[in-house]
């Protein structure tokens, strides 16, 4: 049912389901999540252009991720690659913020391979928030 409010052609059904789609999840992460789930959300995360889908797959990237594990990064990588050279400032700031939130489940290698280059990228970006969440989240650990 949740995989038809996603599919939702009502633009505000579509984007509160991807709002609540790391909640949603979380309630069900004893179980077997339906891999399709996964597969409507990359898709539709790179297909968008509307700006507050594309924020709301940038703030849920890491809640599926905590909630799936590691053998979800494989197919969000694409899609994370994306939502780093996103231009809106709302997107960069909460993939700074949660960048290493992202880097504790995908471990060194695919920190190093993958995660390295953007974390620079977001040490050089000219907005102050997106530097700062950097700073602040690699003081904390």
């Amino acid at each position: 049912m949740y995989l038809n409010f996603m599919k939702d052609k009502n633009k505000k059904v579509k984007l509160n389901s991807f709002k609540y789609i790391g909640k949603f999840l979380e309630t069900l992460k004893d179980l077997e999540i339906n891999s399709s789930f996964l597969e409507l959300f990359i898709e539709t995360g790179l297909r968008t252009k509307n700006k507050e889908l594309t924020f709301q797959c940038a703030y849920n990237i890491p809640g599926i991720l905590f909630i799936l594990k590691v053998d979800a990064w494989e197919p969000l990588e694409e899609l994370y690659s994306k939502l780093s050279k996103s231009p809106d400032p709302r997107v960069k700031k909460t993939l700074a913020h949660s960048i290493h939130e992202i880097a504790k489940i995908i471990g060194t290698e695919r920190t190093e391979s993958m995660l390295i280059g953007i974390l620079n990228g977001y040490l050089k970006d000219g907005l102050k928030e997106v530097r700062t969440g950097i700073v602040k989240v690699n003081t904390l650990n």
